[in-house]
This record gives C-alpha cells, sequence and structure tokens, in this order.
C-alpha cells in the first residue's frame, strides 16, 4: 500500500477505532458523510472514571468551553456559546474497590473533549486525565481551578447544565453569551487569573528549552509526553447506515 488517508481526526490520547481509506478519493468520500451526516453517525467510546456513576441511561448537556495554558478563553465566539453540546451516558461496571466505574459515552455532537469536559463537570472525571483532572502539574491544576469557577458561574445561571438532563427540563436558548454571564468585562480578578497563568506557561516553556536545533537554530522544547501521553477514553465503535467499525475492549477497562 503506497498511502493511505484519514478519514477523521482522533485525539492523540485517545485510543481505538480510526477509519482509513487506501485512496484519496475514498478518503475525501468518507469525510464529507461523516462531516454532512452527524445527526445519522453513532460514536460509541469506553471511559474509565472516578466515583460511583449512576445505573442507568443519562443525558448531559452543557456548553464546551475552556481555559487555554497562554491565559485566554476557547471556543470561537464566546458572544453565541452553542448550548447543545450534548453526551449520553450508561454505566457498565463498578469497581467499589477501586471506586472507579467503566462507562459508554455516545457524543452527539463533537466539540472539543467533549466527553472529557462532561465527565468532569459531572464529578466523574476520567481517572488518568491530567488535563482535566490534575494532581501534579501546579499550572494545570491552576488552569482547570479557572475552569471550574466559570462553570459554576454558568451553572448559578443555568441550573440546568450542572446535572443530567430532566425530561421536563427548562428549554435553553441555542446560544448564550458566556462572556455576559462570566461577567468579562468587569471582573478584573479573572483576568488577572489568567495573565498569572500565562506568565506561568511562558515561564515554563523558557525553562523547557534545552538545546538548538542544528538546522534552524531555534530552541527545541523538552516535552514530557508522559503527563498526557493516554487517558483512558476508548472510541470503541462507529455506525452509519452499512458502516460498521468496531474494536475490542481496551485492557484497563477490566476492572
Amino acid at each position: 500500500m503506497d498511502s493511505i488517508w484519514t478519514c477523521h481526526r482522533l485525539d492523540k490520547v485517545t485510543s481505538g477505532v480510526l477509519v482509513l481509506a487506501k485512496t484519496k478519493n475514498g478518503g475525501v468520500r468518507f469525510s464529507k458523510l461523516m462531516r454532512d451526516s452527524k445527526q445519522y453517525t453513532e460514536k460509541t467510546y469506553l471511559a474509565r472514571v472516578s466515583g460511583k456513576f449512576p445505573e442507568g441511561i443519562h443525558r448531559y448537556r452543557c456548553p464546551i468551553f475552556a481555559v487555554n495554558m497562554n491565559g485566554y478563553l476557547m471556543s470561537g465566539n464566546m458572544e453565541e456559546l452553542p448550548t447543545d453540546s450534548t453526551t449520553i451516558f450508561e454505566r457498565i461496571k463498578y469497581n467499589a474497590s477501586l471506586d472507579q466505574s467503566l462507562v459508554k459515552c455516545v457524543p452527539i455532537t463533537g466539540k472539543f473533549h467533549q466527553i472529557r469536559v462532561h465527565l468532569r463537570n459531572l464529578g466523574f472525571p476520567i481517572v488518568n486525565d491530567s488535563f482535566y483532572q490534575p494532581e501534579q502539574d501546579q499550572l494545570t491544576i491552576q488552569k482547570c481551578n479557572i475552569e471550574k469557577q466559570l462553570y459554576n458561574k454558568l451553572f448559578a445561571k443555568y441550573p440546568q447544565f450542572e446535572n443530567f438532563e430532566a425530561t421536563d427540563g427548562d428549554v435553553v436558548d441555542s446560544h448564550i453569551n458566556l462572556l455576559d454571564i462570566i461577567d468579562w468585562h468587569n471582573d478584573k480578578e479573572l483576568k488577572d487569573m489568567l495573565l498569572d497563568l500565562k506568565a506561568g506557561q511562558v515561564e515554563k516553556l523558557m525553562l523547557q528549552k534545552s538545546t538548538i536545533c542544528s538546522e534552524c537554530k531555534r530552541s527545541l522544547i523538552d516535552t514530557e509526553y508522559k503527563s498526557n501521553s493516554m487517558v483512558w477514553l476508548h472510541a470503541l465503535s462507529f455506525k452509519y447506515e452499512n458502516y460498521h467499525f468496531e474494536t475490542d475492549y481496551p485492557d484497563w477497562a477490566d476492572i
């Protein structure tokens, strides 16, 4: 095989199904199919999370945004933040001695890090997710604490985003103005925290500049990949009409 063509993206820290095409035309066709027919596709993931996830099938809807390590808010237009980010969860098993659950996750939408953020917000973070449930890196902890403060402001305004979706829940607008909700223009403390985060990140990157590239003479960054190299989130299957791609459970799913 001379070459292969990717049909969709998969986060580098996520394992599991990745659909590839043997030809460029096949890759383009399947990528277009997945992009234009999202409402007809079903992706299923497995996650190993902290805590006793409730039994049953639960639907969770909550807008997705994040704080970048460089000290700015992420998710496009914060004044028109979509509220449709939805994931369906179902507990598969629970290990009482570990106090950990294996959960099936079906994202209805495909926002950036949607499953990881939704599980964190619900209080059941992925066990080894050092980016959304950090335990050691103080800068990442600082970043997550800011995110949680911002989400708490969102929950105060829209309590329905804090928990699983109720069948008789209030209808929320398709978009919200997050900047107004977090009082962005007047909250000096928030802006100071973001500036402090940015300064810490700059200092960290300066310390990681280990050597000089012999070709371009630019500084090389000594990156520690182990801290976020693989999280316990696994793309189990992808379905669309007659297409069905599925892989085995990962070893970490045996709890």
